[in-house]
Protein backbone atom coordinates (compact mmCIF):
# COMPACT_ATOMS: atom_id res chain seq x y z
CA UNK A 1 0.00 0.00 0.00
CA UNK A 2 1.69 3.66 -0.90
CA UNK A 3 2.69 5.22 2.10
CA UNK A 4 3.18 2.32 4.27
CA UNK A 5 6.94 1.90 5.34
CA UNK A 6 8.05 -1.44 6.01
CA UNK A 7 10.23 -2.40 9.33
CA UNK A 8 13.59 -2.07 9.38
CA UNK A 9 13.97 -4.37 13.14
CA UNK A 10 16.37 -6.79 13.53
CA UNK A 11 15.07 -10.07 14.81
CA UNK A 12 17.62 -12.04 14.92
CA UNK A 13 20.94 -10.93 17.80
CA UNK A 14 24.64 -11.87 16.90
CA UNK A 15 27.28 -13.57 19.28
CA UNK A 16 29.02 -11.02 21.14
CA UNK A 17 32.74 -11.46 22.46
CA UNK A 18 32.52 -10.18 26.42
CA UNK A 19 33.83 -12.64 28.21
CA UNK A 20 31.65 -15.59 29.64
CA UNK A 21 30.44 -14.52 33.12
CA UNK A 22 31.25 -10.92 32.63
CA UNK A 23 29.23 -7.84 33.94
CA UNK A 24 29.61 -6.59 30.36
CA UNK A 25 27.85 -9.95 28.76
CA UNK A 26 25.16 -10.03 31.14
CA UNK A 27 24.14 -6.60 30.87
CA UNK A 28 24.69 -6.38 27.10
CA UNK A 29 22.48 -9.61 26.78
CA UNK A 30 19.69 -8.56 29.22
CA UNK A 31 18.96 -5.48 27.39
CA UNK A 32 19.09 -7.38 24.12
CA UNK A 33 16.93 -9.53 25.51
CA UNK A 34 14.16 -6.94 26.55
CA UNK A 35 14.47 -5.27 23.02
CA UNK A 36 14.00 -8.48 21.42
CA UNK A 37 11.23 -9.65 23.08
CA UNK A 38 8.99 -6.32 22.44
CA UNK A 39 9.45 -5.98 18.72
CA UNK A 40 12.69 -2.86 19.35
CA UNK A 41 15.04 -4.95 17.60
CA UNK A 42 18.33 -6.20 18.27
CA UNK A 43 21.81 -4.50 18.45
CA UNK A 44 25.23 -5.98 17.89
CA UNK A 45 28.39 -4.96 19.67
CA UNK A 46 30.57 -2.68 18.61
CA UNK A 47 34.30 -2.76 20.51
CA UNK A 48 34.72 1.31 19.52
CA UNK A 49 31.40 1.61 21.23
CA UNK A 50 33.04 -0.24 23.71
CA UNK A 51 35.88 1.79 24.50
CA UNK A 52 33.49 5.12 24.41
CA UNK A 53 31.74 3.50 26.77
CA UNK A 54 34.57 2.04 28.88
CA UNK A 55 35.92 5.82 28.84
CA UNK A 56 33.49 7.68 29.46
CA UNK A 57 32.78 5.34 33.16
CA UNK A 58 36.33 5.69 34.02
CA UNK A 59 35.91 9.25 33.74
CA UNK A 60 32.49 9.36 36.25
CA UNK A 61 34.94 7.31 38.74
CA UNK A 62 37.97 9.57 38.35
CA UNK A 63 36.02 12.35 38.89
CA UNK A 64 32.85 11.78 41.00
CA UNK A 65 30.76 12.39 38.23
CA UNK A 66 27.52 11.10 37.07
CA UNK A 67 26.68 12.17 33.61
CA UNK A 68 26.92 12.85 29.74
CA UNK A 69 29.49 15.61 29.41
CA UNK A 70 32.64 15.66 30.03
CA UNK A 71 35.28 18.70 31.03
CA UNK A 72 37.99 19.49 28.99
CA UNK A 73 41.48 19.15 31.12
CA UNK A 74 39.78 16.20 33.90
CA UNK A 75 41.77 13.28 34.78
CA UNK A 76 40.24 10.37 31.85
CA UNK A 77 38.57 13.22 29.50
CA UNK A 78 37.40 11.54 26.61
CA UNK A 79 35.52 14.45 25.01
CA UNK A 80 32.65 16.64 25.75
CA UNK A 81 29.63 14.97 24.70
CA UNK A 82 29.13 11.50 23.77
CA UNK A 83 29.14 12.05 20.05
CA UNK A 84 32.78 13.85 20.66
CA UNK A 85 33.36 10.10 22.40
CA UNK A 86 31.96 8.01 19.78
CA UNK A 87 34.00 9.82 16.91
CA UNK A 88 37.00 9.31 19.18
CA UNK A 89 36.54 5.80 19.32
CA UNK A 90 36.87 5.06 15.89
CA UNK A 91 33.11 4.59 15.48
CA UNK A 92 31.98 4.93 11.74
CA UNK A 93 33.84 4.56 9.00
CA UNK A 94 30.90 6.86 7.73
CA UNK A 95 28.52 9.87 9.69
CA UNK A 96 26.80 7.74 12.74
CA UNK A 97 24.57 9.27 14.85
CA UNK A 98 24.54 8.71 18.24
CA UNK A 99 21.31 7.11 20.08
CA UNK A 100 22.19 6.42 23.56
CA UNK A 101 24.48 7.38 25.87
CA UNK A 102 22.57 5.50 29.37
CA UNK A 103 24.47 5.33 32.92
CA UNK A 104 23.40 3.55 36.00
CA UNK A 105 25.92 4.77 38.99
CA UNK A 106 26.25 3.36 42.30
CA UNK A 107 28.09 5.30 44.63
CA UNK A 108 26.81 4.08 48.15
CA UNK A 109 26.87 0.54 47.99
CA UNK A 110 29.19 -1.22 45.09
CA UNK A 111 28.94 -4.76 46.57
CA UNK A 112 25.25 -4.44 45.71
CA UNK A 113 24.68 -3.37 42.45
CA UNK A 114 24.33 -6.45 39.88
CA UNK A 115 24.62 -5.54 36.28
CA UNK A 116 21.23 -6.16 35.99
CA UNK A 117 19.52 -4.84 37.75
CA UNK A 118 21.54 -1.21 37.17
CA UNK A 119 20.23 -2.45 33.13
CA UNK A 120 16.17 -2.83 34.85
CA UNK A 121 16.70 0.65 36.48
CA UNK A 122 17.06 2.91 33.35
CA UNK A 123 14.29 1.08 31.79
CA UNK A 124 12.19 2.07 33.98
CA UNK A 125 13.69 5.65 33.68
CA UNK A 126 11.12 7.39 31.10
CA UNK A 127 13.99 9.16 29.27
CA UNK A 128 16.93 6.25 29.48
CA UNK A 129 14.54 3.93 28.79
CA UNK A 130 13.16 5.42 25.79
CA UNK A 131 16.87 5.78 24.72
CA UNK A 132 17.97 2.32 25.04
CA UNK A 133 14.68 0.79 23.62
CA UNK A 134 16.04 3.30 20.68
CA UNK A 135 16.83 2.65 16.46
CA UNK A 136 20.59 1.89 17.31
CA UNK A 137 21.93 -0.95 15.58
CA UNK A 138 25.29 -1.12 17.61
CA UNK A 139 25.50 -0.72 21.33
CA UNK A 140 28.99 -0.30 23.65
CA UNK A 141 28.94 -1.60 27.22
CA UNK A 142 31.22 -1.37 30.12
CA UNK A 143 30.55 -1.87 34.04
CA UNK A 144 33.84 -0.07 36.43
CA UNK A 145 34.45 0.11 39.83
CA UNK A 146 36.98 1.58 41.90
CA UNK A 147 38.59 -2.28 42.14
CA UNK A 148 39.10 -1.24 37.50
CA UNK A 149 40.18 2.42 38.66
CA UNK A 150 41.99 2.77 41.80
CA UNK A 151 42.62 6.68 41.36
CA UNK A 152 38.80 6.76 42.34
CA UNK A 153 38.01 9.09 45.15
CA UNK A 154 35.01 6.78 46.37
CA UNK A 155 33.80 3.24 46.25
CA UNK A 156 31.50 2.96 43.17
CA UNK A 157 30.45 0.88 40.18
CA UNK A 158 29.66 2.23 36.58
CA UNK A 159 27.22 0.30 34.24
CA UNK A 160 27.76 2.45 30.81
CA UNK A 161 26.54 2.39 27.48
CA UNK A 162 26.84 4.15 24.11
CA UNK A 163 25.16 3.10 21.23
CA UNK A 164 24.92 4.51 17.22
CA UNK A 165 23.87 3.63 13.85
CA UNK A 166 25.71 4.16 10.67
CA UNK A 167 24.12 6.80 8.79
CA UNK A 168 24.41 4.57 6.03
CA UNK A 169 22.32 2.07 7.53
CA UNK A 170 19.97 4.17 9.09
CA UNK A 171 18.03 3.40 12.40
CA UNK A 172 16.19 0.08 13.22
CA UNK A 173 12.01 1.32 13.30
CA UNK A 174 8.87 -0.29 13.31
CA UNK A 175 6.54 -0.14 10.06
CA UNK A 176 4.37 2.35 9.64
CA UNK A 177 1.22 1.91 12.27
CA UNK A 178 2.70 -0.19 14.17
CA UNK A 179 2.83 0.30 17.81
CA UNK A 180 5.21 -1.43 20.30
CA UNK A 181 5.14 -0.92 24.17
CA UNK A 182 7.78 -1.88 27.01
CA UNK A 183 7.66 -3.79 29.14
CA UNK A 184 5.24 -6.15 27.44
CA UNK A 185 5.26 -9.77 26.39
CA UNK A 186 5.95 -11.58 29.59
CA UNK A 187 8.88 -8.91 30.95
CA UNK A 188 10.08 -9.91 34.49
CA UNK A 189 12.18 -8.35 37.20
CA UNK A 190 10.83 -4.92 36.56
CA UNK A 191 11.64 -2.29 38.52
CA UNK A 192 8.42 -0.59 40.48
CA UNK A 193 9.53 2.44 41.66
CA UNK A 194 11.67 6.00 40.34
CA UNK A 195 12.50 7.82 42.85
CA UNK A 196 14.36 10.76 40.58
CA UNK A 197 15.83 11.16 37.08
CA UNK A 198 17.55 13.43 35.21
CA UNK A 199 16.16 14.89 33.03
CA UNK A 200 13.18 14.99 35.69
CA UNK A 201 10.53 13.08 33.94
CA UNK A 202 7.57 14.72 35.78
CA UNK A 203 8.11 18.56 36.16
CA UNK A 204 6.96 19.69 39.74
CA UNK A 205 7.07 16.45 41.40
CA UNK A 206 9.04 16.06 44.05
CA UNK A 207 9.86 12.25 43.91
CA UNK A 208 11.91 11.85 46.71
CA UNK A 209 8.57 12.50 48.25
CA UNK A 210 6.30 11.14 46.26
CA UNK A 211 8.09 8.36 43.90
CA UNK A 212 6.06 6.82 40.73
CA UNK A 213 5.60 3.63 40.23
CA UNK A 214 5.99 1.64 36.71
CA UNK A 215 6.43 3.62 33.39
CA UNK A 216 5.12 1.78 30.12
CA UNK A 217 6.60 2.90 26.80
CA UNK A 218 4.54 3.53 24.04
CA UNK A 219 5.85 3.78 20.81
CA UNK A 220 5.39 4.30 17.02
CA UNK A 221 7.54 4.98 13.89
CA UNK A 222 8.99 8.80 13.85
CA UNK A 223 7.08 10.78 11.95
CA UNK A 224 3.77 9.02 13.26
CA UNK A 225 1.05 10.66 15.19
CA UNK A 226 0.04 8.61 18.31
CA UNK A 227 -2.75 10.17 20.50
CA UNK A 228 -3.73 7.48 23.37
CA UNK A 229 -7.08 7.20 24.35
CA UNK A 230 -7.15 5.31 27.30
CA UNK A 231 -5.11 3.06 29.17
CA UNK A 232 -5.01 0.93 32.15
CA UNK A 233 -2.91 -1.28 34.87
CA UNK A 234 -4.19 -3.71 36.99
CA UNK A 235 -3.39 -6.48 39.12
CA UNK A 236 -2.89 -9.68 36.63
CA UNK A 237 -4.90 -11.51 39.60
CA UNK A 238 -8.17 -8.95 38.93
CA UNK A 239 -8.86 -5.83 41.33
CA UNK A 240 -9.26 -2.31 41.27
CA UNK A 241 -7.15 -0.32 38.40
CA UNK A 242 -4.13 1.29 39.63
CA UNK A 243 -4.03 5.09 39.38
CA UNK A 244 -2.18 6.38 36.26
CA UNK A 245 -0.31 10.00 35.12
CA UNK A 246 -1.59 11.30 31.63
CA UNK A 247 0.46 10.54 29.20
CA UNK A 248 3.62 12.79 28.82
CA UNK A 249 5.24 15.48 26.43
CA UNK A 250 8.03 16.46 28.61
CA UNK A 251 11.23 16.82 27.13
CA UNK A 252 11.76 14.63 23.95
CA UNK A 253 8.56 13.19 24.62
CA UNK A 254 7.08 16.19 22.77
CA UNK A 255 7.61 14.32 19.62
CA UNK A 256 4.07 12.86 18.41
CA UNK A 257 5.03 9.63 18.16
CA UNK A 258 5.98 8.62 21.84
CA UNK A 259 5.15 8.85 25.30
CA UNK A 260 5.37 7.28 28.46
CA UNK A 261 2.58 6.16 30.62
CA UNK A 262 3.73 6.34 34.81
CA UNK A 263 1.65 4.42 37.38
CA UNK A 264 1.07 7.35 40.20
CA UNK A 265 2.04 5.09 43.08
CA UNK A 266 4.77 2.23 43.26
CA UNK A 267 3.93 -1.10 42.38
CA UNK A 268 4.28 -4.32 44.73
CA UNK A 269 7.00 -6.51 44.31
CA UNK A 270 7.16 -9.73 42.58
CA UNK A 271 4.01 -9.44 41.24
CA UNK A 272 2.51 -9.56 37.79
CA UNK A 273 0.32 -6.74 36.24
CA UNK A 274 -1.63 -6.40 32.82
CA UNK A 275 -1.09 -2.80 31.12
CA UNK A 276 -3.63 -2.22 28.36
CA UNK A 277 -3.43 1.29 26.06
CA UNK A 278 -5.51 2.21 23.22
CA UNK A 279 -5.47 4.74 20.69
CA UNK A 280 -4.53 6.12 17.15
CA UNK A 281 -1.50 5.97 15.40
CA UNK A 282 -1.68 8.00 12.20
CA UNK A 283 -5.71 8.06 12.14
CA UNK A 284 -5.80 4.06 12.34
CA UNK A 285 -6.66 2.58 15.47
CA UNK A 286 -4.85 0.43 18.15
CA UNK A 287 -5.22 -1.35 21.24
CA UNK A 288 -2.55 -3.84 23.23
CA UNK A 289 -2.51 -5.80 26.50
CA UNK A 290 0.58 -6.91 27.58
CA UNK A 291 1.77 -8.34 31.04
CA UNK A 292 4.50 -8.01 33.22
CA UNK A 293 6.12 -9.13 36.72
CA UNK A 294 7.62 -6.83 38.88
CA UNK A 295 11.26 -7.48 40.81
CA UNK A 296 12.28 -7.44 44.65
CA UNK A 297 14.20 -4.33 44.09
CA UNK A 298 13.45 -0.98 45.25
CA UNK A 299 15.19 1.74 44.13
CA UNK A 300 17.14 3.92 46.74
CA UNK A 301 16.91 7.64 46.02
CA UNK A 302 20.59 7.93 45.88
CA UNK A 303 20.46 5.92 42.74
CA UNK A 304 18.37 7.46 40.45
CA UNK A 305 19.05 7.43 37.03
CA UNK A 306 21.57 9.89 35.16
Amino acid sequence: VQGILPSTILTTAQSNTYPAGSAEKAAFEYLNAERLRDGFGAVAQSAPLDAAARGHADYNLLNFAFGHYQRAGDPGFTGIEPHDRVRASGYGPSGFAVMTDATAANYYDASNAPPIDQVARLLNAPFHMASLLSGMRDLGVAVRSDADVPASPVPALITQFSGAYVGSAGPQLPATGQVLVYPCNGSTGMHRALYGERPHPVPGRDLLARPLGRSMYVYSRPGSTLIVGSASLTLSAGGPAIPLLPPSKEGDFAASHHTFIAADVPQAANTAYTFTVSGTVSGTAFSKTCQFTTSSEYIRPEDEPK
